[in-house]
């Protein structure tokens, strides 16, 4: 058997470590408590009705170049 740095064997390094296991679980948890907190629903909306607002306008502007010699 071939032998990995820590001692063990290489069945058991193709097991996940202690230390990568508990970082994914702990990437698992965040995700999970906060889903989309308030804050950034909020700017989410905050940019479609900007967005929205400056195509009216450019639309706006766009018209009146056609009127004006």
């Amino acid at each position: 058997d071939a032998q990995s740095p820590g001692g063990s064997t290489s069945a058991e390094g193709e097991e996940d470590s202690p230390v990568d296991s508990s970082l994914e679980a702990a990437r698992r948890r965040t995700r999970r408590l906060m889903p989309h907190p308030p804050c950034k629903v909020q700017r989410h909306a905050a940019n479609i009705r900007e967005r929205k607002r400056m195509l009216s306008i450019n639309s706006a502007f766009e018209e009146l170049r056609c009127h004006v010699p």
